[in-house]
């Protein structure tokens, strides 16, 4: 199963080329967690991300109501366990 279908890269490479360059590999990664693999849950969450990049980042990386942060997206997937073994050997 890959992460990044042609519809993911697509609407990333749109939102990278409306910001000049200017998104960072941890906006990246909660976007990306954000979307669960649903490429719909994605355009919703660039939708977000062109209203204020911060909010997308409290989704992914705070729990709420406590807003305490349980996810450092300036860590890769695999520093964060989020890819383990079992997921890269279903590639």
């Amino acid at each position: 199963m890959a992460l990044i279908t042609g519809g993911t890269s697509q609407a990333l490479d749109e939102l990278d080329a409306e910001s000049k360059g200017l998104v960072s590999p941890r906006l990246i990664r909660a976007l990306v967690y954000l979307a669960q693999g649903d490429l719909e849950k994605l355009k919703k969450a660039i939708a977000l991300a062109r209203t204020d990049w911060r909010d997308v980042l409290l989704q992914a990386e705070y729990s709420y109501p406590e807003t305490v942060r349980v996810r450092d997206f300036d860590k890769t997937f695999h520093e964060l366990g989020l890819l383990g073994k079992k997921q890269l050997s279903q590639n």
